[in-house]
């Protein structure tokens, strides 16, 4: 009896090549690494110059931020740049310190930039928000800075305080993340591109 032939395998279609395997062996982990990493600094810079492009007014705004509470600084500075507001963000951790910076004391601030803009929390270590505007709002070299206070408190005393002491504008802290970071695009988006500020350099 004669066996019935055995059907041809199917032909199998040629397998395309691997990106990795172009120059005959797979990427090692840490090219890889670095090849995602160069990827992730071109697309941050794409960022940076789309949001100069159309905010160019930013670009040479500076804002002093005194925070002592690190995930509100990064919070504010998440909002800046979903906001594509593009400013020259310099960050101190107290009262004390954003006076050194504004009256450029020490080697760190010696060739610190005048701010456009000073957003301050009321309740900070050594130097707060209150004691800040006093001495900020005497000093004549000083005084024509704009200060907005950021604050979780809500209490009015606070808030008359600190627009008698000479704030621009006082922004409650709102515990909802989306709320805070709205109201910071919002703060942002009015002085960045709104008001006529003085020109000091």
């Amino acid at each position: 009896m004669t066996l019935p032939a055995t059907p041809p395998a199917p032909a199998r279609s040629p397998r395309r090549p691997r990106l990795a395997e172009s120059s005959g062996k797979l990427l090692s982990r840490p090219a890889y690494v670095a090849v995602l990493v160069f990827v992730w600094s071109l697309v941050q810079k794409y960022d940076v110059i789309k949001c100069q492009i159309s905010n160019p007014s930013a670009q040479n705004f500076v804002i002093l931020m005194a925070e002592d509470e690190p995930a509100d600084a990064y919070l504010l500075r998440l909002a800046l740049n979903e906001s594509c507001i593009a400013a020259d963000l310099q960050h101190v951790v107290d009262g004390r310190e954003a006076l050194e910076y504004l009256r450029r004391q020490g080697p760190r601030f010696a060739q610190a930039s005048r701010p456009d803009l000073i957003l301050i929390d009321l309740n900070m270590p050594r130097m707060d928000g209150r004691e800040f505007l006093a001495v900020v709002k005497e000093d004549a070299a000083l005084r024509d800075i704009p200060v907005i206070v950021l604050s979780t408190s809500q209490v009015e005393r606070d808030v008359l305080g600190a627009y008698r002491l000479g704030a621009a504008g006082y922004i409650a802290k709102s515990p909802d993340v989306t709320v805070f970071i709205e109201d910071i695009r919002r703060l942002s988006h009015y002085w960045v591109s709104r008001p006529r500020l003085p020109e000091y350099r």
